[in-house]
């Protein structure tokens, strides 16, 4: 962690001489250091960093979006996911819920770079909304998931099908959840099914 450190450092000075040019580095840096604290699971010290990198990401979005929008929806995702590691659920919720509105808006108009990302965002709110009890919540989250990875699967089945046993496992959890077992021993029969080539 001491050469990150030193490397965050010094592109924070770089931020303050060339704004312009240098405070994206920043963010990108922020994001990877509070990444590597969370993979630790020291989820305490990935959240000033996360913070940080939030705030820049939402101020460079606001100037250019067509640029920056993505790494605001990856920022929101990951702080998301701090937030969820310390335990402020509903905060956790409200910020993956915002990486998924932008990610279903990115989507849109680049489907095939941004609909993989939407499942991630969306499975991550369903497992919020899982954790705290709001289980048809999260049903409604996994099945729209469900819906976009089985368009995936075929057309690329070697590629996606991976993502949608994950997928599928959530969806048998939040089904059994919620006392349907014949749907979640369904969902989850499907998951352990082998990856058809195309």
């Amino acid at each position: 962690l001491s050469a990150i450190e030193e490397s965050l450092q010094h592109r924070r000075v770089l931020a303050q001489i060339k704004p312009d040019a240098s405070v994206a580095d920043l963010a990108s840096s922020l994001n990877n250091y509070s990444s590597i604290f969370y993979a630790l699971g020291h989820c305490e010290e990935a959240l000033p960093p996360a913070t940080d990198a939030l705030s820049i990401y939402r101020s460079l979005a606001q100037s250019r979006p067509n640029v920056f929008l993505p790494d605001l929806a990856v920022a929101l995702n990951k702080y998301g996911n701090v937030l969820r590691g310390v335990r402020r659920f509903e905060e956790a919720l409200g910020a993956t819920l915002e990486s998924i509105n932008f990610r279903r808006s990115l989507a849109q108009s680049r489907p095939g770079v941004f609909l993989r990302h939407l499942v991630a965002s969306l499975n991550n709110y369903a497992d919020m909304l899982t954790h705290l009890g709001r289980q048809q919540e999260a049903l409604t989250s996994v099945e729209e998931s469900l819906q976009i990875e089985r368009s995936l699967v075929k057309s690329t089945p070697n590629v996606y099908s991976p993502d949608l046993a994950m997928t599928l496992n959530t969806f048998a959890k939040v089904l059994a959840n919620l006392r349907r077992w014949e749907e979640a021993l369904h969902a989850q029969t499907e998951a352990l099914q082998p990856i058809s080539g195309s």
